[in-house]
């Protein structure tokens, strides 16, 4: 825990000061929550640009850290005057902890930071994904930007808002369904798109749309069951010798680890770690059998560090050691 609440300190450091092992940053350790103060220097970033290094943040603590932080963003505020917010700021972090994921402004009144915050329907949101009907998703996005037509605020202002919504809704899906959300981070349109220093109404649909096309082609591929296993086992057919795991095998096909671990188990009746031992012990009776090499570089050819552990699995799948193995390999009978 004291290295994930590090990590996740340096983060907040790196994105929003560019300094990592300052005392730009607080933390504030509780049983369920972890409290993160960050002091920005004023002229360092106008308050669009926190907004979008907020969401920077959120989205790099739910792919690195598997945290979903709500960021409260102040107004200027003299340092030696920061008593003065802190208790109204203690009860709007109470009040607002729980919205994970969103970004609220300190000036803003209570009312205005839940009850009014949201424009769009999640549950029509997902149902237009779920059936990939674009054209119903186009008109829920552009009746969300008719909203915010009018509204007071800047519309750099209030189209953030929308995007922060709007990522929070496939984000969810995205994992509801088993998906690596990284996968958003590694589109290179949706890239372009999110790192636009001004974005119009025009823009925030053409980012809509893409998120929309790209994540409803991810939910169709991820379908089928047979073509993750095959992506898996090839991936680990190609890696065995190396120090791997479920972790590493999921990033690389962009799934989530326990949804890997549940489908490789259905089918193939193993988990992963007992799939990739069997690869190991396969190469290693033929090294044992074709070549001179000792158990101990047999062990570490074959991806394990210590060679008595290897012994330990070697015995566990083929009923003898290594050494044994080998000598009755040599006299004709394989076993």
């Amino acid at each position: 825990k004291e290295m994930l609440i590090e990590g996740f300190q340096r983060l907040a450091e790196e994105i929003f000061t560019d300094n990592i092992g300052t005392a730009y940053t607080i933390a504030d350790v509780g049983v369920k929550f972890t409290y993160l103060t960050c002091f920005v220097p004023a002229e360092k970033h106008t308050e669009n640009e926190l907004l979008l290094l907020s969401r920077k943040f959120i989205d790099l603590s739910v792919t690195t850290f598997s945290l979903n932080p709500v960021c409260i963003i102040s107004d200027e505020v003299r340092l030696y005057k920061t008593y003065e917010i802190a208790p109204e700021l203690s009860k709007r972090i109470a009040r607002l902890r729980y919205q994970a994921g969103r970004i609220y402004l300190f000036r803003e009144t209570e009312n205005d930071t839940i009850d009014n915050y949201y424009y769009l329907d999640q549950e029509q949101i997902l149902r237009s994904i779920r059936q990939a009907s674009k054209t119903d998703f186009v008109e829920l996005i552009a009746n969300a930007l008719n909203k915010i037509v009018h509204i007071r605020d800047s519309n750099l202002n209030m189209i953030l808002r929308l995007y922060q919504e709007l990522m929070h809704i496939f984000y969810g899906c995205l994992r509801d369904n088993g998906i690596s959300t990284q996968v958003l981070l590694n589109n290179e349109i949706i890239g372009e798109l999110d790192t636009l220093p001004e974005w119009s109404l025009s823009d925030f649909m053409k980012f809509a749309q893409s998120l929309f096309d790209f994540v409803v082609s991810v939910l169709h591929s991820r379908d089928d069951s047979a073509d993750v296993i095959i992506k898996a086992k090839k991936y680990i057919a190609e890696h065995f010798r190396e120090d791997i795991d479920r972790d590493d095998v999921a990033s690389v096909i962009h799934i989530t680890p326990n949804y890997l671990s549940k489908k490789f188990r259905e089918e193939t009746g193993m988990t992963l770690r007992q799939y990739i031992n069997q690869l190991r012990i396969e190469e290693a009776k033929r090294l044992l059998l074709s070549t001179n090499m000792s158990i101990i570089e047999i062990s570490s050819e074959i991806g394990y560090d210590n060679s008595s552990y290897f012994s330990t699995v070697f015995r566990k799948m083929c009923g003898v050691s290594p050494a044994r193995w080998r000598e009755t390999a040599e006299k004709g009978d394989y076993a």
